[in-house]
């Protein structure tokens, strides 16, 4: 079972928000307001709607993971999520993974998409043009 919740005003949809429910975890999979709305408190009301929706489910926690934008960080921090577990996204393009990576005979490797510990950040960051600070913010419900 999952949730499910779209906002609209008028005609055009101004807001999402989709949790997929694992009781005793749901987790947000998508929440997003369009730019017009945004800080008009739309996804906190759409956050306010699925709590109990995913309790009704099974669920006790709700999760959420995002990379590293500050609007969004702040948002789950001012929400009531605590922070949970970090690891890297690593992004490879115009051949940067060429010599991590194989692949077989007749096949040509575009860009991969790999995960990393945090303790590799400045590493992976003097390495790949495209990494990301993936964080996991949790909410008992």
């Amino acid at each position: 079972m999952d949730v499910a919740l779209v906002a609209v005003d008028g005609d055009e949809v101004v807001g999402v928000l989709d949790a997929t429910i694992r009781a005793p975890l749901a987790t947000i999979e998508t929440i997003a307001v369009h730019p017009d709305h945004q800080r008009s408190g739309l996804g906190s009301r759409l956050l306010a709607e699925a709590i109990p929706r995913a309790r009704a489910l099974g669920a006790t926690r709700l999760d959420a993971w995002t990379r590293e934008d500050p609007q969004a960080l702040g948002w789950y921090t001012r929400s009531g999520f605590t922070t949970g577990d970090m690891y890297l996204h690593v992004h490879t393009r115009d051949g940067e993974a060429d010599d991590v990576l194989t692949t077989p005979p007749g096949v040509g490797l575009v860009s991969a998409f790999l995960h990393s510990h945090l303790r590799e950040e400045e590493r992976m960051r003097e390495r790949f043009s495209r990494v990301y600070r993936c964080t996991q913010f949790i909410m008992t419900i």
